[in-house]
């Protein structure tokens, strides 16, 4: 499955990856994927764990060996290529510095035989650009978490790669760290104009930081597209459930219509009845069974002073959209 359609002139592809299949015990862990990153974009990977992201990941990068299909970046297959010969960042959970170097000697490892004044000011270059400056001379015991995953982000680009894959980079991180380590993570690689490819198991992860998204579920792709179209137009309900709250209404036309709970509405008196009920800051969340028997969610917007609905209320379940809902076959 391939999606690349963002307007304009054709996009030059950083990397494509053309029917990947990786096989362990006889059972396909990759299994035919294929999509491709234009320069420049930020390509995440979504999906429940187990389902194959990390083995595409490793796949790409040449660290296991591929069943069948090929690994093109830039223009070059480089299928049977050594991971070290390929042109691609990693940046791992684990960060995966050298303890025992300094901060600049961990930057420069991948810069080769770069001349000692061009490796120092590329070094610099990279502190600045991950916030860190002032922090060559450290060693990893000395910085945070997060200032570690900044270190290996830096480490990634230093050799200008064509692509930068991250493994789950923010899940070791404490939830008060993570969003500003994601936020300098990203604001980083597009300062860079480095393509990247993102896995992680956090939806709204890959929704926030993602130009697209692409939904895999047991060793293949099942949607590839931006944030909103994938979010709002899921193809099925495996992806619609697993990328938010989701509930599945009969339509007219013998099909069933996909709402989020900001979809709908409920108004006072009626045969719905308030089952549940959850503050979400901005929003009351109430689980609602309608008189058929199903349950859906349902937002309502709070301001100062108002009062969240009852448990056990009767109201009315309404649509109350401004876009078209999405139809699934029934």
């Amino acid at each position: 499955m391939t999606d690349l359609d963002h307007g304009g002139p054709e996009p030059t592809l950083a990397l494509a990856v053309h029917g990947a299949r990786r096989v362990i015990g006889g059972r396909a862990i990759v299994d035919d994927v294929s999509f491709d990153v234009a320069e420049g974009e930020l390509f995440a990977l979504v999906g429940p764990s187990g389902c194959g992201k990390s083995s595409l990941l490793r796949l790409i990068a040449g660290l296991d060996p591929a069943a069948g299909g090929r690994v093109v970046l830039a223009g070059r297959d480089v299928t049977m290529l050594a991971p070290e010969r390929r042109r691609i960042g990693l940046v791992f959970q684990d960060h995966a510095l050298f303890p025992h170097r300094r901060i600049d000697q961990n930057i420069a490892f991948g810069l080769g035989r770069m001349h000692r004044r061009d490796r120092a000011r590329r070094v610099e270059e990279l502190l600045d650009l991950v916030r860190l400056p002032g922090m060559a001379k450290r060693y990893p015991h000395e910085l945070s978490g997060g200032e570690q995953q900044r270190v290996a982000l830096a480490r990634a680009l230093a050799p200008d790669p064509t692509v930068v894959l991250l493994d789950e980079p923010f899940a070791s991180l404490d939830p008060s760290l993570r969003d500003d380590v994601r936020t300098d993570v990203v604001a980083a690689l597009r300062d860079r104009g480095a393509a990247a490819v993102m896995v992680t198991h956090e939806r709204d992860e890959a929704l926030a930081i993602g130009d697209r998204v692409a939904v895999m579920s047991a060793g293949t792709i099942l949607q590839i597209d931006r944030p909103e179209e994938i979010y709002e137009r899921p193809v099925d309900r495996f992806v619609a459930e697993f990328l938010g709250e989701a509930a599945f209404l009969p339509a007219d036309d013998g099909r069933v219509a996909m709402v989020r709970p900001h979809d709908l509405a409920v108004d006072d008196g009626g045969s719905d009845v308030i089952v549940d009920r959850r503050y979400l800051g901005a929003v009351w969340r109430y689980d609602v069974r309608r008189a058929d028997g199903t349950v859906v969610a349902v937002d309502v917007a709070t301001g100062p002073g108002d009062r969240p609905l009852q448990l056990g209320g009767q109201v009315t379940v309404s649509i109350a959209t401004d876009h078209p809902l999405h139809h699934l076959s029934a």
